[in-house]
């Protein structure tokens, strides 16, 4: 099997980039989508659900997380380079510091565009002691072969999926795969 396809996730799982401790190094691929996120409980299913707006009451089926209920949480969401998992994934931002920094070099006229740059969340600590920094790497080109992948690939992708709760980048590869072929080889 070609090199390349063996690092495509092969579990949807892999499609979502989570912050890991210590260093997460990834470079922005897409626009941003910027919404609400509140969990819900039906039928015994935990799911979010996603709106642009804040609503306006807690429901009734909430879910009451570690810290409380989950509502109305603040999130930003892109789809990434992961350097660590050497593929194309979603990665949904929610910590205020880390959005409070990418906001910051947003408004600096050489970093305003995330995607001419790598980014790296540092992550230390554990439950309400946790730490993130956030640092950015000098602006380069993306690779040749980070650009082949998301080019490829981004005609299947819609990112306002991730608002249904869908597997963005696992149903993109899906119909990616079905419209390669006879043989169905993904075309990386």
């Amino acid at each position: 099997m070609d090199e390349k396809a063996e690092k495509i996730p092969q579990n949807s799982n892999n499609d979502f980039m989570k912050l890991e401790d210590w260093d997460n190094h990834f470079r922005v691929m897409s626009d941003p989508i910027v919404w609400y996120e509140t969990w819900i409980e039906d039928d015994g299913k935990k799911r979010p659900s996603r709106t642009a707006k804040p609503l306006a009451k807690e429901p009734d089926n909430i879910v009451i997380g570690k810290y409380g209920p989950q509502f109305n949480k603040y999130f930003w969401a892109f789809i990434v380079w992961s350097y660590d998992s050497e593929c194309l994934q979603f990665l949904q931002i929610d910590k205020k510091g880390v959005l409070f920094d990418i906001e910051n070099y947003l408004s600096d006229e050489d970093k305003c565009d995330p995607r001419k740059y790598d980014m790296i969340v540092t992550k230390a600590g554990s439950w309400v002691d946790t730490t993130y920094a956030l640092r950015v790497k000098d602006n380069k080109p993306v690779s040749k072969d980070i650009k082949a992948e998301r080019d490829k690939l981004s005609p299947f992708v819609s990112v306002g999926n991730h608002l249904k709760w869908a597997y963005v980048l696992k149903e993109a590869r899906e119909e990616m795969k079905s419209n390669a072929g006879p043989e169905g080889d993904l075309p990386f």
